[in-house]
């Protein structure tokens, strides 16, 4: 549903990734502005996974939140927060700004 957020959780091998990335495939198709917001993996990785089992998501921005990323570079560690907390973290103003400029 538009103007919404979702979080989808799970132990490691759930699916969660790959779900992510069929809903991804499916908003391009759609020409909807798509965003992956990733931390583990890197931008390639995600993108020859999802190519691997026939889902195509390299036209799709891609914001790494991850602890090697930008968002990290004065050595502050992850903020893990609550759903309802969103709002309120300091990834924000990253995601809203995201994907006009991130490539």
């Amino acid at each position: 549903m538009a103007g919404r957020v979702y979080l989808v959780t799970g132990e490691p091998g759930t699916g969660k990734t790959m779900l992510g990335m069929h809903f991804l495939e499916e908003g391009l198709q759609n020409d909807e502005t798509v965003l992956f917001i990733h931390g583990e993996e890197s931008r390639q990785e995600l993108i020859t996974s999802a190519s691997t089992v026939g889902i195509e998501i390299e036209d799709a921005a891609f914001l790494d939140l991850g602890p090697e990323s930008e968002q990290f570079a004065e050595n502050q560690p992850p903020k893990l927060v609550n759903p309802s907390e969103l709002e309120q973290t300091q990834f924000t103003e990253e995601v809203r700004a995201s994907p006009r400029d991130h490539p």
